[in-house]
């Protein structure tokens, strides 16, 4: 018997609830029965049991705890990213439609829709944003809509901030192969042979004129002698009329 919860008009008959009765209050009936009595003047009376069914009402929207908020985001975010996420609040009791509710965005202020919402509320990436490279701020609409009826939601607005990118690319070398003769180390190299060349060649020289010398006609005297470098050929230039030229690679 809830005949506490109830209350009538003893004049017109009206029937009422006594007491605030909250069906978002978890464990509280959604019906209940009371005893309902009528006496005349007389003294005569009767009894009726009545059902007593409480609807549940659509009292409260789902809620964020902030109205607006602002992200600053890369543009070298990748795909699928989780930005953040948001939760709404509906103090409707959850196991209705009152106090059930889904997430919504609008980015018709935008060129392309660049994030997604799932169901638990978490923003993500959804579209490249590398385009964006050069700077955007991007506005969008939150909204938590319960499944009420009526009816009722709530909205946050989104400001992503993407900045100027800072990020360089990596250099790619294109450093040429060096000519044999531009290579440093082959250069010197170069130098080593032909001194080795040349010192060959004045051993040689004097060998051969020590064993000539009794059959020269004429006595020939080197006071000096220079030595040319001309490309790959090295020269050995003598007072007198020898040349003595080597040839290297």
């Amino acid at each position: 018997m809830f005949d506490a919860k109830v209350s009538v008009d003893t004049n017109t008959g009206q029937f009422s609830l006594s007491v605030d009765y909250d069906l978002d209050v978890p464990g509280t009936s959604a019906s209940f029965n009371c005893t309902l009595t009528v006496t005349d003047s007389a003294g005569h009376s009767d009894t009726a049991v009545v059902g007593v069914f409480i609807e549940y009402k659509n009292e409260f929207a789902p809620t964020f705890s902030l109205s607006s908020i602002s992200i600053t985001l890369q543009s070298h975010e990748l795909i699928g990213a989780i930005v953040t996420n948001f939760t709404a609040q509906d103090y409707d009791l959850s196991t209705q439609d009152d106090g059930k509710f889904y997430y919504t965005l609008d980015q018709s202020s935008n060129t392309k829709e660049y994030f997604g919402i799932m169901s638990n509320g978490s923003l993500y990436i959804k579209e490249d944003l590398t385009p964006l490279y050069s700077g955007k701020t991007l506005s969008m609409t939150l909204t938590a809509k319960d499944f009420g009826n009526p009816s009722k939601q709530s909205s946050l607005a989104i400001t992503i901030q993407i900045p100027i990118s800072t990020t360089t690319l990596a250099s790619v070398s294109t450093d040429k192969s060096l000519k044999f003769e531009e290579d440093n180390k082959n250069a010197v190299l170069v130098s080593l042979v032909g001194l080795a060349s040349v010192a060959l060649l004045c051993t040689l020289f004097v060998l051969i004129t020590r064993n000539c010398h009794h059959k020269m006609k004429k006595q020939v005297t080197f006071s000096s002698f220079n030595f040319l470098f001309n490309s790959n050929v090295l020269s050995c230039r003598f007072q007198g009329s020898y040349i003595v030229k080597a040839r290297y690679s």
